[in-house]
């Protein structure tokens, strides 16, 4: 899958500092970390210029005497830049509202109330010495933040299948028997209408459907009956309400594969966080705090109206019915390299499905004495793009994100990742001259070359120049290297092998045009 193929101590500050931030000096001035006055941190400088909270984060972390004190606080520091989504933190970005979904996204990421309450003290611990160290005012984020916490219940009821892949699937199959197919679609209208109740399900009348979602209507369509009352055939007449519940709630558990405690709301709130969803959204929706996820009870319902409330439920149902595949940008994290990342996707592959990577390498030789020795060397360092479903790239950001971080659409916490479409990755690919192995030899609509064929380069080093086609090699459906002859100054010729996806067929007039522009240099 490389190259072609995929693409304190506050007495320690002063070395502390000078140590972590490798000796660097600020750009706006050399700056004096130990210096006090009346017990209050100060930064002397010809030009004043204050450590970012990141940065003085990892100065005291450094000057920790205690290894297990510093290594705690180093995990907490990570996990927060990792919510964040940026290595430079402000001090002004510890809120109580962030520190509340810091601790929603660490749940949500499969980690216990315990390890969270555990990464909260730590960070409070660091940014307390910051307050100390006049760094910053006390805002109160941390305030009652841990005894909060410490009051939700001790663990989430973890949902061990992908519910986005498993809903998918419903919606892609049939079941086996008109009982299976039932609880299918029981299963995936109770999630798309927003985690109606069990109850609610139950008692669902065939006219109560009012909305415009195209698969919500079909389901009403297919179930609608004349003579019945209510939209799904439950026998609601035979059965009381306990049976009833009962009863659904068991064709929902043995469909989506989750425990039975949990409720369509619980799965919608799951589902509807990894499609970009605020928490104070979700449970404005839904009314509950997710079983899934007690962490929402640190943030409180924002109020949606009937308009909003339709266009979050579609829009968790657009993803759950299309969800198309997207290129995205990862930027690995120092010390990483591709193979890290490649063996972290191998490890989860049930959590996440990755279509494909592109991480674009050149052959370098170089001579060591007497000898030559090839290398890949990456096109950009550290620049890596994986291809797969908006849900897909959530759920492995939550297992990758301490060795890469993704890009987003914007700088806000929280804000989408960024999707690139397919015509943009075609662009870089025939620029760089490095493809991913399902770009296409001969796409339609171009035309066919052979030997003798006047051609154009379109990408690579050589982009730009006329050239005659000499030979294909390779299989004549898909040949893998064209022989080119280029033209020079001076009548002298060059010959060339490049990817048959850098050329792009001319006619007789168009290359000797070509050819009369470059002898004109």
């Amino acid at each position: 899958m490389f190259g072609t193929a995929d693409i304190s101590k506050s007495n320690s500050c002063g070395n502390a500092y000078e140590n972590a931030m490798g000796g660097q000096e600020e750009l706006s001035g050399k700056m004096h970390l130990s210096t006090r006055k009346n017990d209050t941190f100060i930064a002397e400088s010809e030009h004043v210029a204050q450590p970012t909270a990141s940065d003085f984060f990892r100065m005291t972390i450094a000057g920790t005497d205690n290894r297990a004190t510093a290594t705690n606080r180093q995990k907490a520091l990570a996990a927060y830049i990792d919510y964040i989504g940026t290595d430079t933190l402000e001090f002004d970005s510890f809120t109580s509202r962030q520190l509340s979904g810091w601790a929603i996204w660490l749940i949500h990421a499969g980690h216990t109330v315990k390890t969270v309450i555990h990464y909260m003290k730590h960070l409070s611990a660091l940014y307390g010495k910051a307050i100390a160290e006049g760094l910053t005012a006390d805002n109160g984020a941390f305030n009652g933040i841990v005894q909060r916490l410490a009051a939700l219940p001790a663990d989430a009821i973890r949902v061990d299948c992908n519910p986005v892949a498993t809903l998918r699937d419903i919606i892609l199959s049939g079941g086996a028997t008109q009982k299976a197919n039932l609880a299918k679609d029981i299963t995936l209208f109770a999630i798309l209408a927003g985690g109606i109740s069990f109850d609610e399900i139950a008692a669902f009348e065939k006219d109560n459907y009012t909305g415009d979602d195209p698969t919500l209507k079909a389901l009403v369509a297919r179930y609608s009956k004349p003579r019945n009352k209510y939209l799904f055939p439950l026998r609601q007449s035979e059965r009381t309400p306990r049976q009833l519940r009962e009863y659904v709630n068991t064709l929902f558990s043995a469909t989506i594969h989750v425990h039975h405690a949990l409720t369509p709301a619980d799965i919608w709130s799951t589902i509807a966080y990894d499609c970009g969803i605020s928490p104070e959204e979700i449970m404005s929706c839904t009314g509950k705090i997710p079983a899934t996820n007690p962490a929402f009870a640190l943030t409180g319902a924002s109020p949606v109206d009937s308009d909003n409330r339709a266009a979050i439920l579609r829009r968790v149902s657009d993803t759950l019915t299309s969800n198309p595949s997207n290129w995205y940008a990862l930027q690995m994290r120092h010390g990483t390299d591709y193979d890290d990342i490649a063996r972290r996707i191998e490890a989860h592959t049930g959590r996440f499905r990755i279509e494909e990577t592109y991480y674009p390498c050149r052959e370098i030789a170089r001579r060591t004495g007497r000898k030559f020795i090839s290398e890949n060397k990456p096109v950009v360092a550290g620049l890596m793009f994986v291809k797969c479903r908006f849900t897909d790239i959530t759920a492995m950001m939550r297992h990758i994100s301490d060795i890469a971080w993704c890009y987003r659409q914007t700088a806000r916490t929280g804000s989408a990742y960024a999707a690139i479409p397919q015509t943009q990755i075609d662009l870089y690919q025939r620029t760089i001259g490095i493809f991913t192995p399902s770009t296409e030899i001969f796409p339609v609509g171009t035309l066919p070359i052979a030997p003798g064929d006047r051609v154009v380069v379109i990408g690579g080093e050589f982009s730009g120049q006329p050239a005659v086609l000499q030979q294909l090699i390779g299989p004549d459906s898909a040949p893998t290297i064209c022989r080119l002859t280029l033209p020079g100054a001076n009548s002298i010729e060059w010959r060339v092998d490049t990817d048959p996806r850098l050329i792009r067929k001319i006619t007789e007039q168009q290359y000797d045009t070509l050819v009369t522009e470059i002898s004109a240099y």
